[in-house]
């Protein structure tokens, strides 16, 4: 699964890891949409959406309840308001998708800085593109989390492999599927 959304604070944010909350250690993830096999989050328009997990609205789940309203009222109204709708939603998800959520953003912070970040480009990319591709790459991504990393490498490697992609969708699958940020 990969649920991590990059909109909420992204006028803040700038940089993955950068913004107005700072860095935690355990973070639930909130969001909205369906979660599906794996993570990904139906969309109206017919595609997967992978979400960005430098996103604060992770970190701000991870605040004490004081702390939290405390960032929020410095927040503009209108960023206020879609906050407290995105912690709503993360609300009433059942406890299994709030644990699954939590354990993959402990996994995705535990990678190395740059690898968070190629990651995070990568996702980004991702979501950009058309929804008939997207479900070309997150079936592909669905393959490789399963195989091994020595496996993955091999797949990866391979000249049938890369004639099913463009070079960008390439870099995408190599370093979604390098960060490994699902449970197993």
């Amino acid at each position: 699964m990969l649920a991590f959304a990059g909109t909420l604070f992204a006028q803040k944010a700038g940089k993955p890891g950068k913004g107005v909350l700072p860095p935690a250690k355990m973070i639930p993830k909130g969001g909205g949409g369906k979660a599906g096999a794996k993570g990904e989050l139906s969309k109206p328009n017919g595609g997967p959406h992978l979400n960005n997990p430098a996103n604060q609205f992770e970190r701000l789940l991870a605040m004490p309840s004081e702390k939290r309203e405390q960032v929020i009222e410095k927040l503009p109204p209108g960023q206020q308001q879609r906050l407290r709708s995105r912690l709503a939603q993360f609300d009433q998800l059942p406890p299994q998708q709030k644990a699954l959520r939590l354990e993959m953003l402990n996994r995705y912070f535990a990678l190395p800085p740059e690898r968070q970040e190629a990651y995070s480009r990568q996702v980004q990319a991702f979501n950009g593109l058309e929804p008939a591709r997207r479900q070309v790459v997150i079936r592909e991504l669905r393959q490789l989390w399963k195989l091994p990393d020595d496996k993955r490498q091999a797949r990866l490697a391979s000249e049938d492999f890369k004639s099913r992609f463009s070079p960008a969708e390439l870099q995408m699958l190599t370093d979604i599927s390098a960060a490994n940020v699902l449970p197993k």
